[in-house]
């Protein structure tokens, strides 16, 4: 079932939006793309105006609304990035941000009343699998097929269009930004200097960086020896990855047999070991209910001594570390072992799942938006930092050119390619980013989301959570998420 990820030789230029979403979307279906009546059914066919020349604006006066989980867009930003799209394209757009525990439940409900909602974003696999099955939204095969944007020399996408399955109907229902991406190990090496420390390979010496980092307290008295960014199932795969787990959802083995990869013997051991910290104080004790806005704050002010995030997001709370002074020094480090002839592995998703909401108003409108956040101006307007990123241009050839870093650290994608560090002609990102980048890579694993992941995920994350936090035993846990996976004809082993 492993994939680790090719490296990657093509150019991706014009992707954007890493900072966005952390999920992905592509089907069963062919890149040779879809009728016209398979897109249109909410606003009509993909029309050549929405990639056409960036001095149109064809949809100008058109009003979106944007849907997404708390966290995306900085609220005091909206505003600003709201104008800067206006000036671009002439569009306006409305936010809808609801807390991620609500994007389910939120989304639905609005679709089902017939509320106008023009383009999503997920950030989990499983997340599209959902949508998909309550009809939120619309397949965008003409559209990419038929998008200068998008087309096979500009984007590195296609590649992993058919990787993923989220409906039986063949169709493609979102754009994944490329190359796929994942959490990594991140450790604080300032924490490490002070102590005389050295970043640890195996699980034993894992334990014992970890009781250093507690018993020192370097966080006086809010010292968290090990964080991620907010409970998913991709961040506790994270962890599992310790012990050769592939990913979080539903997997196929050889013999055709569907399993869950945390009810086997490495996944129930790894689910364990999270309870054994987490009760010796050494998980984040806000695992339950950590968000991506306060765990940067806490990591950023020097209160956090292992960190699972994105590949290149340490730069950004590093620099603002060393504005104020904090102990925060955060840098990649390899997936510890968690036993031996194990090989640990990096849970891969692709970052970003732009999608059109079955209830917009003008699916053409929503597709140019969507464009427009992979164009050099959407690019350079949607984000709000000073960074360095790529496109090609009309030549095929690569330029630098000036854009910004999401407000919580993460920088755009296009820096943060390892192949850009290979061209001489190219800019680097910093050393920090780039070897972040080589970890993930020679270590990440992305198998096929299978139908039903979706299902899976809704029963096996809030179960998987309270065995962490120790309000459920792993035998009661094994127990009931077979039984549950079972009666829903999920799995069959």
């Amino acid at each position: 079932m492993k994939k680790h990820i090719r490296k990657i030789s093509l150019l991706l230029c014009l992707a954007i939006l890493s900072v966005l979403f952390s999920a992905c979307s592509g089907n069963t279906g062919s890149s040779s793309g879809s009728t016209s009546s398979e897109t249109s059914s909410a606003g009509g066919t993909a029309s050549e105006e929405s990639s056409g020349s960036e001095n149109e604006k064809p949809f100008a006066g058109q009003n979106l609304v944007l849907f997404s989980f708390a966290g995306w867009l900085d609220e005091s930003l909206q505003d600003t990035v709201s104008a800067k799209l206006e000036e671009d394209t002439g569009m306006t757009v409305e936010y809808i941000i609801v807390p991620w525990t609500e994007r389910f439940s939120k989304m639905t409900v609005m679709v089902a009343s017939g509320e106008q909602v023009d383009v999503t974003g997920k950030s989990t696999p499983a997340d599209m699998a959902v949508l998909c099955d309550a009809g939120a939204l619309l397949p965008i095969n003409d559209y990419i097929n038929n998008s200068e944007v998008f087309s096979e020399e500009n984007w590195m996408g296609w590649e992993y269009m058919d990787m993923m399955t989220y409906s039986q109907d063949g169709l493609w229902y979102g754009v994944p930004c490329n190359p796929p991406q994942g959490y990594i190990w991140t450790i604080n090496q300032a924490w490490l200097d002070e102590l005389g420390l050295t970043a640890p390979t195996t699980l034993d010496e894992l334990m014992e960086v970890l009781r250093a980092f507690k018993e020192a307290d370097l966080g006086n008295g809010a010292t968290i020896p090990i964080a991620h960014q907010f409970p998913n199932s991709d961040h506790i795969a994270t962890f599992l990855g310790m012990w050769g787990l592939e990913g979080p959802y539903l997997m196929e083995d050889e013999n055709g047999d569907i399993y869950h990869p945390w009810l086997t013997e490495e996944g129930l051991e790894g689910l364990k070991w999270m309870q054994d910290i987490y009760a010796e104080g050494l998980l984040d004790p806000e695992f339950a209910n950590e968000d991506g806005t306060t765990i940067y704050d806490k990591v950023k002010s020097g209160l956090v001594g292992i960190f699972l995030d994105w590949p290149g997001s340490n730069k950004g709370y590093n620099e603002a570390a060393e504005e104020s002074g904090a102990k925060c020094n955060f840098v990649p480090m390899q997936i510890p072992a968690a036993k031996e002839g194990v090989t640990p592995v990096n849970c891969g998703n692709t970052i970003i799942m732009n999608n059109i909401v079955s209830t917009t108003a003008n699916a053409d409108a929503a597709w140019a938006f969507i464009e427009w956040l992979n164009t050099s101006d959407g690019i350079m307007d949607w984000t709000w930092t000073e960074g360095v990123n790529y496109k090609k241009d009309a030549n095929g050839e690569i330029e630098t050119i000036v854009t910004q870093l999401h407000s919580s650290g993460y920088t755009t994608q296009n820096c943060l390619v390892k192949d850009f560090y290979d061209n001489e002609n190219i800019f680097p990102a910093t050393t920090e980013t780039l070897e972040g980048y080589d970890i993930f890579f020679e270590s990440w694993a992305f198998p096929k989301v299978l139908a039903g992941a979706g299902d899976a995920e809704e029963i096996a994350l809030p179960l998987a959570t309270q065995v962490i936090c120790n309000q459920m035993t792993i035998e009661d846990f094994e127990q009931q998420l077979r039984s549950e996976l079972t009666a829903k004809n999920l799995i069959t082993k």
